[in-house]
């Protein structure tokens, strides 16, 4: 094991434990309505604004890992309340969950939205060691989500927030990563056939085997759109190696050859000159700019850990983007992030938003279980 390696994972684990998992049970949820704060500012304060059900399904995730890696703060509490509210106040018509929530904990935005349903059961997943009604819950989320969205081409319509068009690969993709955590959570074969289902549309559609690239934009017909096809996310490429490495360890499918092609894509092109992954890039080459995400960050360090355990790139890399990924953890208050590089690698000052809290505790996960292996 390297040296190097075990140090980010100490650091890392340091950094979940001490720092964020604290400070985002406290200042980051209100015990007055059970809802996680959608934005903290530097202050610690709980920026205004209304509560996205998506998350309030991601903290329960992070809750969740919290109580595995052996925090002694109240993750217990967290994850209950979070799922209680993806069973109660966040319900919408037909058993789905709606988009977003007031200060006070009601639903004046009910529209359902696929993405938002996808992290919904991924919570359900995770809850369902403290919540009993979690596995109940999921199956009727999937049963809406069946019988009002499933479309005859493959896939899912994607609800009453977006436009009917362009087709994502986006909110499949996090159905895909929820499937695959609720079979590991349940055995039952309904996430099963799920997962067979989003990994054949990847195959035949979001993976374009011509450039070696993962499409976003879709017509009806899983056909690349004809107005933003042309678009590409590297983020999204390194989120697919990570995933292709899971669903090889579920299925026994060799993906090896495709997450390379992924892997390899995000990184000729998709790395700007400070280092660090950028949001948008072109099919025909070129970005559309240079700022960055952290997001993306967090999937680079997860795609890293995946072709490091595949043999296919040393420590070295994994480290490398270990400590671009920690650039946006050094904020004057340990356990905040910045969001947002500028292009001359600035970050720009705004709250943190909760939501990227998911993508970093995945990553970090990842990176202290390879470490600890």
């Amino acid at each position: 094991m390297s040296a190097a390696l075990a140090q980010s994972a100490a650091a890392a684990k340091a950094w979940l434990m001490d720092a964020a998992f604290p400070l985002w049970a406290d200042k980051g949820f209100d015990p007055h309505t059970g809802l996680f704060h959608e934005k903290l500012n530097a202050d610690l304060s709980a920026a205004p604004g209304p509560r996205r059900v998506r998350v309030q399904a991601r903290q329960v995730y992070c809750f969740a890992l919290a109580g595995r890696m052996g925090w002694s703060g109240p993750w217990r509490e967290r994850v209950q309340a979070g799922f209680a509210t993806l069973n109660g106040a966040a319900r919408a018509e037909g058993g789905a969950v709606g988009h977003l929530l007031d200060v006070r904990g009601r639903l004046p935005d009910a529209r359902r939205d696929l993405y938002d349903q996808a992290f919904a059961l991924f919570a359900c997943a995770h809850a369902a060691p403290v919540a009993p009604e979690a596995a109940k819950r999921a199956h009727e989320i999937m049963d809406f989500v069946d019988h009002a969205w499933k479309s005859p081409k493959g896939g899912y319509a994607e609800g009453e927030v977006g436009s009917a068009l362009p087709r994502r690969q986006n909110p499949h993709m996090h159905l895909f990563e929820a499937a695959l955590a609720l079979h590991d959570a349940t055995s039952a074969p309904r996430w099963r056939s799920l997962s067979l289902h989003i990994a054949g549309l990847f195959n035949a559609h979001f993976f374009d085997a011509e450039y070696g690239v993962l499409r976003e934009f879709f017509e009806a017909d899983w056909k690349p759109s004809v107005a933003k096809g042309t678009l590409l996310e590297p983020g999204h490429h390194l989120e697919w190696v990570w995933l292709q490495a899971r669903w090889r360890d579920a299925s026994g499918d060799d993906t090896r050859q495709i997450a390379a092609q992924l892997y390899d894509y995000a990184e000729a092109n998709g790395i700007n000159a400070h280092g660090v992954v950028v949001d948008e890039t072109l099919l025909g080459g070129g970005m559309v700019s240079a700022r960055a995400r952290l997001w993306p960050q967090t999937e680079r360090l997860k795609a890293a850990l995946a072709r490091y355990e595949d043999g296919a790139v040393s420590a070295d890399v994994v480290v490398n983007a270990y400590d671009k990924l920690a650039l946006y953890l050094a904020t004057p208050t340990p356990g905040l992030w910045w969001d947002r590089m500028n292009e001359d690698g600035s970050f720009v000052d705004e709250p943190a938003p909760a939501s990227s809290f998911y993508h970093i505790a995945v990553a970090l996960d990842e990176l202290i279980r390879v470490a600890e292996a």
